[in-house]
């Protein structure tokens, strides 16, 4: 039974897997009369230097305005003119380090069917 259970475990773990993420740049959206979704969330680095997290962020006119705060529940609203953004930055999928945890789930996983296959004759 323990053998079992080690075999399942990868399976497990791979379905919960998911794409690793990094922040890579991205253009903010130019004004215009019409708003324009920022991607969620944002990092944006202000003209001070400050660097806020934006969830569900808009370019209205000449401002960004969105929310902030880690907990959705904890979250305040946040607007800055957009001549003070130096820089905003989207989440994004890092293909190579999702890659290799792929290659080490599914190297654990043969491992395991390897080890399962070893023991069928112990059931």
């Amino acid at each position: 039974m323990r053998s079992f259970r080690r075999a399942v475990l990868p399976f497990a773990l791979l379905a919960t897997l998911p794409a690793c993420q990094r922040w890579h740049g991205t253009p903010l959206p130019g004004a215009g009369p019409s708003a324009r979704q920022v991607p969620s969330p944002a990092r944006v680095v202000l003209a001070d230097g400050r660097t806020v997290v934006v969830w569900h962020g808009n370019v209205e006119r000449d401002s960004l305005i969105g929310l902030t705060g880690e907990l959705s529940a904890e979250r305040t609203r946040f607007a800055v003119p957009v001549s003070q953004v130096r820089r905003m930055d989207g989440r994004g999928v890092d293909a190579a380090a999702t890659g290799l945890t792929v290659a080490a789930v599914l190297a654990a996983l043969g491992g395991a069917v390897a080890m399962l296959l070893a023991n069928v004759g112990d059931w």
